[in-house]
């Protein structure tokens, strides 16, 4: 089964994305915190990485920078979530070749589906 790690601090946004991918044949796994996502990664190397970028603690930039350094992690795409178009594009614009696509908040759930369905069968 292809398993979808989403590491976001906002437990409605989790719920919505757990929902929706686990519906159509996705194991999801959620986190709350950056740590924890980063916990995850090493130990279970999901297919995917939902991330969200402003969280209390360690941001989802840091994690980035952590995750474009370490093999194999590295090697996992990435969507990030973001609430801030400002960070949306400044996302776009950095160098973490593992982002796949940023999608700005509230994501509809055909976006969200059709992004991750996108990603997993290019992989």
């Amino acid at each position: 089964m292809t398993t979808v790690l989403i590491v976001e601090d906002e437990a409605n946004i989790r719920k919505f994305v757990v929902v929706n991918l686990t519906a159509r044949g996705y194991d999801v796994v959620e986190v709350d915190n950056a740590r924890d996502g980063l916990e995850r990664l090493r130990r279970d190397l999901p297919d995917l990485l939902l991330l969200d970028i402003k969280m209390p603690g360690m941001s989802g930039l840091e994690l980035l920078e952590i995750i474009s350094r370490e093999q194999p992690i590295s090697g996992i795409p990435v969507i990030v979530m973001t609430a801030s178009e400002g960070v949306a594009d400044s996302v776009e614009e950095s160098s973490y070749p593992q982002i796949v696509e940023v999608l700005v908040k509230p994501v509809s759930v055909h976006r969200l589906v059709e992004v991750v369905s996108e990603t997993l069968s290019e992989s």
